[in-house]
């Protein structure tokens, strides 16, 4: 360094800058797109995201950036597609559990239409054993063969077959056997037509019902009096039962029926078709003598009520849409 203070290594350039005063500083141009946000505090970002103008030192901003941050990743949406398909199998499940729910159904009318069913068939029953016995004891008083029946089998046979008589002629399938009694032994004499399957002997005035496959007859009996006052023999006559008209009115009621009590059980109606079976009571008849009759029928299935099929179909409805919502989310996402 000089005597007057200079220094020797400094040039004349510097020298003249150090003497003169610093030129006042440029500010940048007015950016109202940037500026007014600045100045209006509506900034959402964090400050750390506002970039200053290059070479330039002062507190004024040159840009903001107003995307989202690399380093804050924005916070994920939650989905509902999960939600959409639990729902789906919230409702799937329901309506399974619907489809096999059997709702109480009231069996009262078909049962009650079927004990009808049953009473008309003991009506039937009845009212073909009176006629039977009312034709049996108008054979069996025939004077004639009150006459002849302490006789051999050869008059016996001669009166029936007289036509001049009429004493019995066979209708709709009747069967007429002539039963003589000595020593307390009921002998069979004659029958007609001959060649019927014959007919076991019955007690006095009882009745009874035979059967053979579906055919069902009743066999009322009839003593034979003799000339002095005694019995001398018997009148068996068996006596087809229409069932026509009772089958007709089951077969509306049932999908099959038969009834049971009397020996073999006696078809009524007959179905392939799967049902529900009932046991109906039947009363007993008044004119002849059987066990305890029931009516075993095959009704149709009882179905689940119409407000649960309803359900059903909406629960399966509702399931089935929310699968395909669940689906089509999964296809437009991964686009």
């Amino acid at each position: 360094m000089s005597k007057n203070g200079s220094n020797p290594n400094e040039s004349d350039a510097d020298k003249r800058v150090a003497g003169e005063a610093a030129p006042p500083r440029q500010r940048r141009a007015r950016n109202p797109a940037v500026d007014d946000v600045i100045h209006t505090g509506e900034i959402a970002e964090p400050r750390s995201r506002i970039v200053r103008s290059s070479g330039d030192e002062s507190n004024d901003y040159a840009e903001v950036t107003l995307g989202p941050s690399k380093s804050e990743p924005a916070a994920p949406r939650r989905s509902l597609r999960f939600l959409w398909l639990a729902g789906a199998l919230v409702l799937g499940v329901a309506a399974g559990a619907l489809s096999v729910v059997q709702a109480p159904v009231d069996r009262t009318p078909e049962i009650a239409a079927l004990r009808s069913d049953g009473d008309e068939f003991v009506r039937t029953i009845d009212l073909e054993a009176k006629a039977a016995r009312l034709r049996v004891d108008s054979i069996a008083a025939t004077p004639r063969l009150v006459a002849a029946i302490e006789t051999d089998q050869a008059t016996i046979e001669d009166l029936f077959n007289d036509k001049r008589e009429h004493l019995f002629v066979p209708v709709d399938g009747e069967v007429l056997e002539i039963f003589q009694l000595r020593n307390g032994t009921e002998t069979p004499l004659f029958r007609i037509p001959v060649n019927a399957a014959e007919i076991a002997p019955i007690s006095g005035t009882d009745a009874r019902i035979e059967h053979a496959g579906d055919q069902l007859s009743v066999v009322v009996g009839a003593p034979i009096a003799t000339q002095r006052g005694g019995i001398g023999g018997a009148l068996a006559l068996r006596h087809a039962i229409d069932l026509t008209a009772v089958r007709k009115r089951v077969a509306e009621h049932a999908l099959a029926a038969k009834l049971v009590g009397i020996g073999a059980p006696i078809m009524l109606a007959s179905s392939d078709r799967a049902g529900a079976g009932v046991d109906v009571p039947v009363a007993s008849s008044r004119e002849v003598k059987t066990g305890a009759l029931q009516l075993a029928a095959v009704i149709t299935p009882a179905s689940t009520g119409g407000s649960l099929r309803l359900a059903r179909d909406s629960c399966a409805v509702l399931a089935g849409l929310l699968v395909v919502v669940f689906g089509l989310s999964l296809v437009l996402k991964r686009r």
